[in-house]
């Protein structure tokens, strides 16, 4: 089978990466517009931090806040944007904040296994937990290697 992109419908094209890229990572990305109102929305879909039980801490250098119940937060600073109806944002990240019993500060590691990550699969509505983790020897990152059990959520 052999699809041309360039006579492929949008949404066809669209359907058929949703299904080929996957997990796709579940991220809120927090913003200020400017008349200082906050919105926090997943990647595709919109809510406001008001309307989630979200907590709002403060960013070191961007006006848009962190949101304190994510085990992970970049703080991004925008360097181009590309596209009108749909965006794409190319950004620096300035700082990283993780929570401490997710980072081993001797070996500069993330124990993502502990993180209990749920990524979108293919479809409307279809994630998974990683609850099943197997590790697959590379040589280089031996001194990242952590022993991951079979179920990591235990």
């Amino acid at each position: 089978m052999h699809l041309d992109f360039a006579s492929t419908n949008p949404k066809t094209i669209r359907k058929l990466m949703t299904s080929l890229i996957v997990p796709r990572p579940i991220v809120l990305v927090t913003t200020v517009d400017g008349e200082g109102r906050i919105n926090a929305a997943p990647f595709s879909f919109f809510k406001t931090v008001s309307a989630a039980p979200l907590t709002a801490l403060p960013s070191i250098s961007s006006r848009a806040p962190r949101i304190a119940e994510a085990p992970v937060s970049l703080e991004c600073e925008r360097l181009h944007s590309l596209g009108e109806k749909s965006t794409l944002i190319v950004a620096s990240i300035n700082h990283l904040h993780i929570r401490d019993d997710l980072f081993d500060s001797e070996r500069h590691c993330i124990a993502a296994n502990r993180m209990k990550l749920v990524g979108r699969m293919h479809g409307s509505g279809w994630c998974l937990r990683t609850s099943a983790l197997l590790y697959a020897e590379r040589l280089t990152d031996a001194p990242c290697r952590s022993t991951v059990t079979q179920n990591a959520f235990g």
